[in-house]
């Protein structure tokens, strides 16, 4: 449990928000085209799709390091919709921010990706090619100073004598969470949604977020599920019940066809 409380502690101040960035294996399949020259080519013609050298997570960490939040109090979060192409070299251009929530999130989306690390590039019969994406980034702002303090301030499992625990133990929660939870329509989807959650002194659960997803609806999923949740045998320190934070590793898998 240690190393997933490591990963959300590791994240940098800003990422009291949430950048979920769709794969660029969705984007390919959904939206985009690769350009060599004058001809174009649809998913099924690229013989390899663009990567991020370091990966899709440094990706994300790059997009949360660098993406400035608007300051105004009255920004609510919502989702900004970009395009861009990945060069043969690997470069970024043609950014444009197709739609955003103002506060100048699309001028600043535009910015943070302009200013990407080159990324190795797509290629379709064994050339190196253009390939255009249509990337939806969903921003959330940071919660009130009074909200984050508190938070700071819960116990962790560790932290405490009694951890929290589901009426049941932990595998009847994975079964109630498999009951409820409704797959994404997409063949071969496999990975983890790492989820953290408060146990309240009354076995509710609150203050649900999504550490790390898997994209195709996911997170907006498990947090549906988790609201839904029977109430939980809350966990006991110095002989007092407290509330507590739990990190909670999900499993997504759905069937190859």
């Amino acid at each position: 449990m240690n190393n997933f409380q490591n990963v959300k502690s590791s994240l940098h101040h800003k990422l009291w928000f949430f950048l979920i960035l769709v794969f660029p294996i969705v984007i390919l399949a959904q939206t985009a085209t690769a350009v060599n020259d004058t001809l174009e080519y649809n998913n099924s013609g690229l013989d390899k799709e663009p990567v991020y050298p370091s990966g899709i997570k440094a990706f994300y960490q790059y997009i949360s390091d660098n993406f400035n939040l608007p300051a105004d109090k009255e920004f609510t979060g919502g989702k900004v919709f970009t395009s861009f192409v990945i060069e043969k070299d690997g470069t970024i251009t043609d950014v444009k921010a197709l739609r955003d929530v103002g506060f100048g999130t699309g001028a600043e989306a535009v910015r943070v990706l302009k200013a990407s690390p080159v990324w190795i590039p797509g290629e379709a019969n064994g050339a190196k090619v253009r390939v255009r994406y249509n990337l939806p980034l969903t921003l959330q702002p940071p919660p009130p100073k009074a909200i984050q303090q508190k938070e700071q301030e819960l116990p962790s499992t560790a932290d405490v004598q009694v951890p929290p625990v589901f009426k049941g133990g932990l595998m009847s929660f994975y079964k109630f969470i498999m009951k409820n939870f409704k797959a994404p329509d997409v063949p071969n989807l496999k990975g983890k949604v790492i989820v953290s959650f408060t146990v309240e002194i009354d076995g509710t659960l609150s203050n649900i977020k999504v550490l790390q997803d898997i994209g195709y609806g996911t997170a907006e999923e498990v947090i549906r599920v988790l609201k839904q949740s029977p109430k939980w045998i809350p966990a006991t320190k110095d002989g007092k019940t407290v509330s507590c934070k739990f990190v909670l590793p999900i499993t997504i898998q759905t069937p190859s066809n």
